[in-house]
């Protein structure tokens, strides 16, 4: 049986007015993300008194485009999808506001991608077992594989 928290009924029901913020706010990102567009731009340094170009590989501008629109969506999905399962509680509940939690716990259960996910406990045994090794290590073994670029420790 799915247990829902007090704090999890309160995201899907403001979850309609998430999704409304968040797509506000990454339309905002997106066109400043579209406003710096610029191959080349010849620009002043007021501080350094000084001219320079500044331009873009275009290629990584528009991967980072659209990985920016793809994150986007992501999230719109996790938000709508909790948006469309409370308007639903509501309208099974018709308008009841004390049958609308547990609608809408019957309505997660059915849909697993709306859970949340479960944490396996079990390697917080493991974390205590590498924990107590590391302690026991001393200065070489815990640096026996560790390099830098600077190669400012190989002194």
């Amino acid at each position: 049986m799915y247990h829902m928290s007090e704090y999890e009924f309160m995201q899907y029901k403001m979850a309609e007015q998430r999704l409304r913020d968040i797509r506000r706010q990454n339309a905002i990102e997106l066109q400043k993300a579209y406003d710096d567009i610029h191959p080349t731009r010849t620009c002043y340094d007021y501080d350094l008194k000084r001219l320079y170009s500044e331009s873009m590989n275009p290629e990584k501008y528009a991967i980072y485009l659209v990985e920016m629109r793809n994150g986007h969506e992501r999230i719109e999905e996790w938000w709508t999808k909790r948006a469309e399962a409370y308007k639903e509680a509501q309208v099974l509940a018709n308008g009841d506001e004390s049958k609308i939690y547990e609608i809408l716990l019957n309505i997660i259960e059915t849909r697993p991608d709306l859970q949340r996910k479960q944490v396996d406990l079990s390697i917080y045994g493991d974390v205590a077992e590498y924990d107590s090794l590391v302690e026991k290590m001393n200065m070489e073994e815990l640096l026996e594989d560790y390099w830098d670029k600077e190669g400012e420790f190989d002194e």
